[in-house]
């Protein structure tokens, strides 16, 4: 079936959306997300394909996805885990749409904007090739979650003050929008840190990045430290990954932080809150620490499983 843009009532064009979601043991998650997907209003764009690609799970994921009934949604059921890059790869040759929306499996949009609002800087800018929308934690559960929900906060505060929010901290591997045009000309290698790869090559290719904090996905935060241990040492790693794709010089400009915005963050984030910072501090030194034993390249990787229930 053929699908033509169409224009809505005040002539703008209707552009058609594809979403694809990687999936790996989210048998939590998978149909609230898919619910949520198809509860979006399409006011100015219409949903054309949801591709779930179910990475060599070995719980109910498959299952979960196969009981939302919509002929919207494909389901890929591959029997060896190769890796969320495969994954998104894979999604890349099958989707048809004007915009592709990456959405990981362990998130739940907002409100019934949110994909709507992700779109919107692609009809304002024909250069933008890249949207990252913004990620919120839920309401903490326990002392860990509250502790690392107060320094999400912090950060966001941080690198929004980088470079007007076009910065790769913004570019959240959960929450992307891809224009039609970079998204074929984008193959992600056998790496993690595939966020941070996916805007630099956004610029290398000659495209703009765009930051829309009103198309929001909430998340749960890791409620124990080795859950937030296997995150936090992916992210320290992230840059010598990238060091094999790109210049230094890119990779330092892309991580770059003036030290004075963090200061100044950080002390306003201590008075406000001096134990729940202190905490974070250990926390964060801690997880540092680990991140420098062993070798971590591959792609493949242990699940946080205290984030991955959302909706209780």
């Amino acid at each position: 079936m053929i699908i033509q843009n169409q224009k809505n009532d005040i002539g703008v064009e209707r552009r058609t959306v594809t979403i694809g979601i990687p999936a790996y043991n989210e048998e939590a998650n998978i149909k609230n997300l898919l619910y949520a997907i198809l509860n979006q209003k399409q006011d100015d764009f219409d949903l054309l394909q949801i591709i779930v690609v179910s990475d060599g799970s070995s719980d109910n994921t498959v299952k979960e996805a196969e009981s939302v009934s919509s002929e919207k949604i494909s389901i890929i059921n591959r029997l060896e885990r190769k890796g969320k890059t495969e994954s998104q790869n894979e999604i890349l040759t099958l989707f048809r749409g004007d915009i592709l929306v990456l959405l990981d499996a362990d998130v739940i949009p907002k409100d019934e904007m949110f994909l709507s609002n992700l779109i919107k800087p692609f009809s304002i800018d024909s250069r933008i090739g890249l949207v990252g929308g913004k990620v919120s934690p839920l309401p903490s559960e326990n002392f860990f979650e509250k502790v690392l929900n107060f320094s999400v906060a912090m950060k966001e505060e941080i690198v929004g003050s980088v470079n007007l929010g076009d910065n790769l901290y913004l570019c959240h591997g959960c929450n992307r929008a891809f224009s039609k045009d970079f998204a074929k000309r984008l193959k992600w290698p056998k790496i993690y840190g595939e966020d941070g790869y996916s805007y630099l090559m956004c610029k290398e290719k000659g495209f703009e990045f765009h930051y829309e904090p009103k198309a929001e996905v909430l998340y749960r935060s890791p409620q124990m430290f080795k859950d937030h241990l296997k995150q936090s040492v992916r992210f320290a790693h992230s840059d010598n990954i990238l060091k094999n794709f790109f210049p230094k010089s890119v990779i330092k400009k892309g991580y770059s932080i003036p030290k004075i915005i963090i200061f100044k963050k950080g002390i306003k984030y201590f008075f406000k809150n001096p134990f729940l910072f202190v905490s974070y501090f250990f926390i964060y030194v801690s997880a540092r620490a680990f991140s420098k034993i062993g070798n971590r390249t591959s792609a493949l990787w242990e699940i946080s499983k205290s984030s991955k229930s959302l909706i209780k």
